[in-house]
């Protein structure tokens, strides 16, 4: 199932593809450990962050987690109802200090978004604070093959000067 694109970014900020902007300025965050049931997020924002863990996602295709991706999907399926939006925060929770590992978070990333395919309410991930401007691009290349509709976020300055389709959240 391909969706459609719900949003837009240009010049580092969110945009409803009709053009209005999306404000991130009072964003909760949730861990993804978190999500579940019909918990929803804190506040009235129409956007929250969820930080997903990459040893919760599991660190290799042998040992994904598919209970929790299963569980983390239902819990977005609640936010599709109640028209909420979600962009997901993978944390590199462990060592990333070579391109193998680099690539090996980038593609549980990538796995954790085939699990979410469906889900109307992610708007679309944020690069690892760790990954360089290389990395980045690698990243968004790769999970945009089969998820073209995500914008890329990021609070690195210097990956949001030199990509102004990156929005800062």
């Amino acid at each position: 199932m391909k969706l459609e694109a719900q949003f837009t970014s240009r010049n580092n900020s969110l945009f409803f593809l009709d053009g209005s902007p999306v404000s991130l300025s009072s964003c909760p965050s949730v861990s993804a450990d978190e999500c579940s049931g019909s918990v929803m997020p804190q506040g009235d924002a129409l956007v929250c962050t969820v930080t997903v863990p990459w040893s919760l996602v599991g660190m290799d295709e042998e040992n994904y987690n598919e209970e929790f991706l299963a569980s983390l999907r239902d819990w977005l399926k609640t936010m599709d109802d109640a028209k909420q939006y979600v962009i997901l925060v993978p944390l590199a929770d462990a060592d990333l200090s070579s391109v193998e590992q680099k690539e090996a978070l980038t593609a549980s990333v990538k796995h954790l978004a085939r699990r979410v395919k469906d889900c109307t309410s992610v708007v679309g991930l944020a690069v690892p604070e760790e990954f360089t401007q290389s990395d980045c691009e690698f990243f968004m290349e790769e999970i945009s093959k089969k998820h073209a509709q995500y914008v890329y976020f990021s609070k690195n300055d210097a990956l949001l000067t030199q990509n102004q389709a990156i929005v800062r959240y």
